[in-house]
Order: C-alpha cells, then sequence, then structure tokens
C-alpha cells in the first residue's frame, strides 16, 4: 500500500496515526523509557496532540501547489522509511526463529 502525502496528513489527523507514529519514536528515546508511567502517558498524550495540530495546519494554511510540489520528497522518505521497518522486522522474525530465546 502507497500512502500520498494527503492521505498522509489525514492519517495523522484522523485515524489514530498520530498516536502511532508518536509511540514508534517515543519507544526509541531512552530517556522516555526510564520515566515514570504517568509521566509518560502525559508525554505521549502531548506528543500525539502536536503531531495531530501539525498535520491539521499543514492540511489548512499550506498551499496546495506547495504540498504538491514537496510530495515526490515526501514519497521517497515514505518508500525509504517503508524498506528500513519492514527490513528490520523481516531480520528480527528471522533472528527469532533462528534462536527463539532472542525473542
Amino acid at each position: 500500500m502507497t500512502m500520498d502525502l494527503h492521505t498522509a496528513l489525514i492519517w495523522l489527523l484522523n485515524s489514530g496515526g498520530a498516536a502511532i507514529v508518536a509511540s514508534f519514536v517515543l519507544e526509541r528515546i531512552a530517556a522516555y523509557d526510564s520515566l515514570a508511567a504517568e509521566v509518560k502517558k502525559n508525554i505521549f498524550i502531548a506528543v500525539s496532540v502536536v503531531i495531530s495540530l501539525v498535520a491539521y495546519c499543514v492540511l489548512t494554511y499550506v498551499p496546495v501547489a506547495v504540498l504538491d510540489q514537496i510530495a515526490p520528497f515526501f514519497m521517497v522518505i515514505y518508500a525509504a522509511v517503508v524498506a528500513a521497518v519492514s527490513g528490520t522486522a523481516f531480520h528480527n522474525n528471522i533472528d527469532v526463529k533462528k534462536d527463539p530465546a532472542k525473542g
């Protein structure tokens, strides 16, 4: 499945995409991992809201002509991220099958 820039912004705004992105990013920050559960929850909510608001502002205030001009760059970044995440998931799955103790 491919996602163009407009669809990605709508996904971030309406479909829980902001929460998914916030979770993905925050889980990779060591300092976040060491915080108390309540603090982590509050940061997660705040980051999700900020991502949603940024998506809303881009959809509302950035001219369509500008979005059309940056769309090819978005597609390159999107393809690279999908490839990296897919490759990592594939290799992690292979490692677990080789050594179930790693899972």
